[in-house]
């Protein structure tokens, strides 16, 4: 590999399954150099439970990564993941610039409004409590522009070479537990020895399956995995909701093991390879399982099957109509009438038979599965990363990817994944190469980073 070639490694931490790659960057091209998955353990739920379980499931993934490679490279590093306290508030903050005449704004005055909105710190000169946006208890993981205001007045998209006294953002910022953060970076630092940085996984996910016309006419993304599902919401190219419900797979298969006796692995092996949402199934295929003894056998219909699914997928879905009818709610205030991108899903439940067809019916909105493969991004995967169930690993990438590699982690780049740390980042040991590439996609308009990225790129 040449020296020139910059390293990343991702790995997305759910409640169910680790998932990692590694990626090459070089004269503008990304390759995957491996990518695997493997059982999760330790972090059940959004919560840490067992550290030593984790750490264990952590070593075994980047073992299994590192085994792919044909010699150790230096790797920069970024982890995602969902917990309970994951949350987005909008806030609008102002950057004195001038306290006479107007001046011409720069990238230096956008760098620093980002950074003391990230960072929920003042100036020497200010009182603190004017930029302390959340509680201390919480880190900053993303701030998304979602305008730019002159004079807390004339609402714009770029402020760059336009004349103002005060530059105000209005800024959705999203934050997770700082203990949770810390503990999770401490983890892997202790495997990797380096802090990697670190991403809100239905985010990073989100932005590398909607492409860029959905996000500025407005588009529900839907991330269903196995202990949560994440609803977020866009609208004028920035994510304006985003909330994780605690319903997801492992509540269809505890549902399952219920109805028919089984153990939770084998009510799971029912859903992966004979799962389907139906009322109604005029299949006459049958089901054979193994009851709770683990020794005795009995078989259903897979109908039967589909009839608990769809129940308990129901129930779910109920309690996202909820959260569907205030994102409604948001894009009429905005003058649009419902949602015009519809519905896009992804995660592991997105595989289900017969889940996309439910939920048409359900919300009466278009609905399509969303994976990299889909969105308006323009860098190349191999098939097994254009699964759903790693939206979020190449989320990961192509934040990377689009934003300046190597130095934008360094903290020296700002952006709509905006990590608070400066520390976070720096290269470890490990990693050769398996490139797979797919046909370039053109891209389809400008969503959050594309509006952003072309003149944050000047600050590094």
């Amino acid at each position: 590999m040449a020296e020139s070639t910059e390293v990343l490694t991702v790995v997305d931490i759910g409640s169910h399954t680790l998932k990692g790659a590694v990626a090459g960057f070089e004269g503008g091209r990304t390759t995957i150099l491996a990518y695997s998955r493997t059982k999760a353990r330790g972090f059940e739920q959004g919560e840490l439970k067992d550290i030593v379980a984790l750490r264990e499931s952590l070593e075994t993934l980047l073992k299994d990564l590192g085994s792919q490679l044909s010699k150790r490279v230096d790797s920069y590093f970024i982890i995602s993941f969902v917990e309970k306290t994951t949350f987005l508030s909008e806030e609008t903050r102002n950057l004195e610039i001038s306290p006479r005449e107007p001046v011409l704004i720069n990238e230096d005055h956008v760098y620093e409004l980002f950074t003391r909105i990230a960072s929920q710190t003042a100036r020497k000169d200010e009182p603190e409590e004017n930029y302390r946006l959340l509680d201390p208890r919480r880190a900053v993981q993303h701030v998304i522009p979602q305008r730019y205001l002159l004079d807390e007045t004339k609402g714009v998209l770029n402020p760059i070479d336009m004349e103002a006294s005060v530059l105000g953002m209005k800024a959705s910022i999203l934050s997770i537990d700082a203990t949770v953060k810390d503990s999770l970076t401490n983890i892997f630092s202790g495997i990797a020895g380096e802090k990697p940085t670190v991403f809100i996984s239905p985010f990073v996910a989100s932005e590398v399956i909607l492409n860029g016309k959905e996000k500025e006419r407005g588009v529900v993304c839907l991330d269903i995995g196995h202990s949560f599902l994440t609803v977020s919401g866009y609208l004028n190219g920035s994510v304006f909701f985003l909330k994780p419900l605690d319903q997801g797979l492992r509540h269809v298969i505890k549902d399952i093991a219920q109805v028919f006796k089984t153990s939770f692995d084998e009510a799971e092996r029912m859903l992966i390879q004979y799962g389907k949402i139906a009322i109604k199934d005029t299949s006459k295929d049958t089901i054979t399982y193994t009851l709770l003894d683990g020794k005795s056998s009995k078989q259903i219909t897979r109908a039967q099957l589909a009839i608990v699914i769809y129940a308990k997928t129901r129930e779910i879905m109920n309690a996202v109509k909820r959260e569907m009818r205030a994102i409604t709610l948001r894009m009429a205030e905005e003058g649009e009438k419902g949602i015009p991108g519809g519905l896009v899903i992804t995660g592991a439940g997105s595989k289900i038979d017969g889940m996309v067809e439910f939920l048409r019916d359900a919300f009466k909105l278009p609905v399509r599965i969303g994976h990299a493969g889909t969105g308006g991004t323009d860098f190349q995967l191999p098939d097994e990363l254009l699964d759903p169930t790693f939206s979020a690993c190449a989320g990961n990438i192509y934040w990377f990817h689009t934003i300046g590699g190597l130095e934008a982690l360094e903290g020296h780049a700002l952006s709509s994944s905006l990590s608070t740390s400066e520390s976070e980042g720096k290269p470890s040991r490990k990693k050769k190469s398996r490139a797979v590439r797919r046909p370039a996609r053109e891209k389809e308009g400008p969503g959050t980073w594309n509006k952003i990225a072309e003149f944050l790129k000047k600050l590094v």
